[in-house]
């Protein structure tokens, strides 16, 4: 592309030194084209080098930006699939201490025949008729242990028996069922079923 330039130039020049007084019209005319013609070549060549030089500088910005955008996307991908196994790692962690919904728990069948939560701050954790119900209609009755997703904790007092010498049990015997002494704080725990809950 120059070296068109530099020839059309080259030839504008050489016809204008070449002009003389006794040429025609059309002679001069088909001069100066050459001269318009080599003035606007000139000018498209600069703006297309221009343009190519913009366009390398913009191809190569884009480059970055891909590059850094994959990389973007490589680093979000990362960060969901840890954030998801933390997910799964927290929703199968089973709960020693304070119980609150969505956390797991164990409870342990006594001799008695209630279901306390291992817990090791304190105990006092039961799980509710109703929970023990939905599992033993769904596995063997009296599992060993059962282990449930906490969905409610109802907080109580256990209460004195007005008729616990007469061997009957009364509704207010309801208030103390797992026979705790008088005035102690009981939690009634329910829990959603998991997969391989009992045994």
């Amino acid at each position: 592309m120059s070296a068109f330039v530099e020839s059309l130039r080259s030839l504008a020049l050489s016809l204008a030194s070449s002009i003389k007084k006794n040429e025609t019209d059309s002679t001069i005319q088909f001069q100066q084209c050459i001269k318009v013609l080599a003035e606007r070549v000139t000018i498209l060549s600069r703006q297309s080098a221009e343009l190519l030089e913009r366009y390398s500088t913009v191809q190569a910005a884009h480059g970055a930006v891909m590059k850094d955008l994959e990389e973007k996307k490589e680093l979000i991908k990362n960060l969901c699939s840890k954030l998801q196994l933390e997910k799964q790692a927290s929703k199968e962690k089973i709960s020693f201490g304070r119980f609150e919904v969505h956390e797991l728990a164990v409870f342990i069948r006594t001799p008695p025949g209630h279901y306390e939560a291992i817990n090791s701050n304190s105990s006092n954790y039961y799980l509710s008729e109703e929970s023990i119900a939905l599992f033993t209609e769904q596995h063997p009755p009296h599992p060993a242990y059962i282990i449930g997703q906490i969905v409610h904790v109802e907080r109580r007092i256990a209460h004195v028996d007005p008729d616990s010498s007469g061997g009957r049990r009364s509704p207010a015997s309801m208030l103390n069922p797992y026979n705790l002494t008088p005035g102690s704080e009981y939690f009634v725990v329910t829990v959603a079923m998991l997969p391989d809950a009992v045994r």
